[in-house]
């Protein structure tokens, strides 16, 4: 574990006290610490949050999770994964668990999906949205419709007082996260070894 991460994660989400948005941009082998430590950090000081998965299905999400120690009981998850790589798994009784056919969910003008919506606000008392990653959106949308999407994101997160943290991988000639960065009150830029 990196202390220096960490506490430049714990310090982000503590800051979101008075903000309502972070973007978290890092190396793709910093992912998995940086979900993590969000997450705990999140997740110490609110009771209930969503997470968006878009690049992992659900049960490896939150078997990393337990792993680690959080307690995934507070995380209502959207998972848009399982459905397309292992439909046979998508249990639709599990009430913590929306799932979505496939990580293409941004409509095209860049709008949640009402299903998605209200997932989100009818989560009882969700104090915080984590998208993970905001790169996996790129395979299947413009960063146009990628920064609509989010705006909508930040929306709903508003009508519940809800924080907003997107995590995403650092990539060269990055349009999307160039294009959505001017939507976050706060950027963390972690760097890699």
């Amino acid at each position: 574990m990196d202390n220096e991460l960490n506490s430049r994660v714990r310090r982000a989400c503590v800051q979101l006290h008075d903000k309502t948005s972070l973007l978290a941009v890092c190396p793709h082998e910093k992912l998995g610490e940086l979900r993590i430590e969000a997450l705990r950090a999140l997740l110490h000081k609110n009771p209930v949050g969503v997470y968006v998965s878009l690049n992992k299905p659900y049960g490896s999400i939150d078997q990393s999770l337990k792993k680690a120690g959080l307690d995934t009981s507070k995380l209502y998850y959207i998972d848009c994964v399982t459905s397309l790589v292992h439909p046979g798994k998508v249990d639709k009784r599990n009430h913590h668990v929306f799932h979505v056919s496939s990580p293409s969910i941004v409509a095209e003008e860049g709008f949640l999906p009402n299903e998605i919506e209200r997932f989100i606000v009818g989560s009882p008392r969700a104090r915080f949205i984590v998208i993970d990653t905001l790169r996996t959106l790129a395979l299947y949308n413009t960063p146009g419709t990628i920064s609509n999407f989010m705006r909508h994101v930040l929306q709903t997160a508003g009508k519940i007082n809800s924080k907003v943290v997107v995590l995403t991988i650092r990539h060269e000639e990055d349009k999307v996260t160039e294009d959505t960065m001017p939507l976050f009150d706060m950027i963390l830029n972690i760097d890699g070894e």
